[in-house]
């Protein structure tokens, strides 16, 4: 931005070409959920990415695109939310 410009809303945050595990270290997290906008988060460009064990979770918020995701395993993330 310019200097000496006001903003009315933040610029938005993109979120490209990553591969996000929703793993720790004893194995799959107990969540399905790889990203996760809840909170009223805004102006997210999730674009191009690898999700590993899990999806893109939206909830209240606004202005968010998400494209263009390649899921891997997403099912045995959500077998494994299930047990707790």
């Amino acid at each position: 931005m310019a200097a000496g410009r006001l903003a009315i809303s933040p610029q938005t945050q993109v979120i490209s070409r990553n591969l996000v595990f929703n793993i720790n270290f004893h194995g799959p997290s107990c969540g399905s959920i790889a990203i996760d906008f809840d909170d009223e988060s805004s102006q997210y460009n999730v674009t191009k990415n690898v999700l590993a064990y899990g999806g893109v979770k939206c909830f209240d918020g606004m202005d968010r695109q998400v494209w263009q995701l390649q899921l891997v395993f997403g099912s045995v993330a959500d077998r494994i939310s299930r047990l707790f």
